[in-house]
């Protein structure tokens, strides 16, 4: 999760960065790589819309208890 975080944080302030790395690591052209419109992406999980789902798995009969998401998120500091 820091990694991303990280990530995302560099490609966010550095274009140059992006342009650098892309075809270093992938079959992407120096050219094609300064072309892409890079996106943006929060790191906050939507626990709320991940109950969501899971509460409509368990109303549907796809899994035999309700969970509580809150307990499968790790806690990132």
């Amino acid at each position: 999760h820091r990694a991303l975080a990280k990530g995302q944080q560099i490609a966010g302030a550095d274009r140059k960065a992006i342009d650098e790395v892309v075809p270093t690591y992938t079959q992407i052209s120096p050219d094609v790589a300064a072309a892409m419109r890079v996106g943006t992406f929060t790191m906050e999980s939507d626990r709320a819309g991940v109950q969501k789902l899971a509460d409509l798995m368990y109303g549907f009969g796809f899994i035999k208890t309700r969970p509580d998401v809150g307990q499968i998120f790790a806690s990132v500091s």
